[in-house]
């Protein structure tokens, strides 16, 4: 059931408690094994900030890798990146157990594959299923936070433990964009979604981020979709009321 209004305090959530008990908990678990400091330390990273000449969308995907693994304090030549064009499936490829067992939907984005032979962790771009530069961005992110999860031999965990990650590193602004794309025509509208979470997902994790940073009304959260920053300030607004507890 949607938390949609507390009657005590009048504060909407827009969210299952359920969901909000797993984003917590999920926090508080990036907190005890990746610190505090990736979160309080280096802030979130903006659109402006992969502003950048790219002779193709190859080189756009290396030069992104660059920024984003310095974010994540990996060495790009840990990455062994590959680029497919053809109309294929998840299918088509074995995940090994240090990715998901989580099924992986036809037209997929990204893969991480695990390490090679040469102890390099493969990652897998689907170039014709990456429409935009925050979907990249997202992309190579959500592979990335999969290295990160590797490097410490967790072997068991969710692709919504993956996501969080990326937002602790500083790219929710990415995922929250991605989760929700509204698309208007002449005739008619539709809409795209790239990865896990729902929009409210993000806005509501968007909002702890916020609140570990001590942030209000945070510049960067101008930069959100206008559906995700309608849930982003309502869950600010239940955290003033209903503090996230974590232990720095």
């Amino acid at each position: 059931m949607f938390n949609f209004l507390n009657k005590k305090n009048k504060v909407l959530l827009p969210i299952e408690d359920w969901v909000k008990d797993y984003i917590e908990d999920a926090f508080r678990w990036i907190i005890k094994e990746f610190g505090i400091g990736i979160i309080k330390s280096n802030g979130i990273l903006l659109p402006e900030d992969f502003f950048f000449q790219a002779e193709n969308p190859e080189h756009f995907a290396t030069h992104a890798l660059n920024i984003i693994a310095a974010r994540m304090n990996v060495a790009p030549a840990l990455i062994d990146l590959n680029f497919f064009y053809e109309n294929i499936s998840a299918s088509s490829f074995i995940l090994n157990q240090e990715a998901t067992s989580q099924p992986m939907e036809e037209s997929f984005t990204g893969l991480y594959k695990g390490k090679n032979e040469k102890g390099q962790y493969v990652i897998v771009l689907n170039m014709g299923n990456l429409k935009s530069s925050e979907s990249f961005i997202l992309t190579l992110a959500h592979e990335l936070s999969h290295v990160k999860i590797a490097e410490i031999n967790l072997l068991e965990y969710d692709e919504y433990l993956v996501e969080l990650l990326s937002l602790a590193f500083g790219f929710g602004i990415f995922g929250a964009n991605c989760s929700f794309i509204f698309t208007k025509y002449l005739d008619s509208w539709g809409y795209s979604k790239q990865g896990y979470f729902r929009p409210q997902d993000w806005a509501y994790s968007l909002a702890v981020y916020a609140f570990i940073r001590n942030e209000v009304n945070p510049p960067w959260s101008a930069y959100l979709s206008p559906v995700i920053k309608t849930d982003f300030n309502k869950s600010g607004k239940y955290l003033t009321v209903y503090p996230f507890k974590f232990n720095e």
